[in-house]
């Protein structure tokens, strides 16, 4: 529930700051993008929606991933390998987006000319930042103010303690998805580049 919650802020996040980034841009194909971070706004809260989605800390989605992570290790080894895979490859794939997107040149008129988006569209995004930053306050090792608060429903189930050497692995795994994506795409070129 904690992830699920924490989930929903960062990929909200991600889903309307994609919004922002084809209301300025048409073609909508990330091949043609490039250059993006000249829309600050959208580039700086989909960069935290992106870190927080790896799972990378102190934002939100570390703290939820590293609670599955941990009962994971404690209980299957199998399914925490499967898991930590699942962590590499997001990592990667988000990444991958980020420096198709917004790093290197335009690969387009389109790009070249993209322009930040309006208030109305750019106000919900901070607002969805800001809760990718935040939103494990609920429950930070230690306090577990969520798990407190729904004893009444999930009973006696505790959540399992912050395990720092999983979740110092689990920040390794997210990093080298990230790298892998760096080393592939951020000198990307489309096929047929922009002059």
């Amino acid at each position: 529930l904690f992830h699920l919650i924490t989930h929903a802020f960062f990929k909200a996040l991600l889903f309307l700051a994609v919004g922002s980034i084809l209301h300025a841009i048409d073609p909508q194909d990330a091949s043609r993008m490039g250059g993006l971070r000249r829309m600050r706004i959208t580039f700086v809260v989909y960069l935290t929606g992106a870190l927080a989605l790896a799972g990378l800390p102190p934002l939100s989605g570390f703290f939820s991933k590293d609670e599955i992570l941990a009962t994971a290790y404690e209980q299957s080894m199998i399914l925490y390998l499967v898991l930590a895979a699942a962590g590499f490859l997001t990592a990667f794939y988000i990444a991958r987006q980020v420096f198709l997107i917004f790093m290197g040149n335009s690969r387009s008129d389109a790009a070249r000319d993209a322009h930040e988006s309006k208030p109305l569209l750019i106000y919900p995004l901070i607002a969805l930042a800001v809760g990718a930053i935040l939103g494990s306050v609920i429950n930070l090792p230690g306090s577990a103010f969520l798990e407190h608060w729904l004893a009444d429903t999930t009973g006696e189930i505790e959540s399992t303690p912050f395990n720092l050497p999983v979740a110092a692995l689990s920040t390794l795994i997210a990093l080298a998805g990230i790298a892998l994506a760096y080393a592939l795409y951020h000198k990307y070129r489309a096929v047929d580049p922009l002059e």
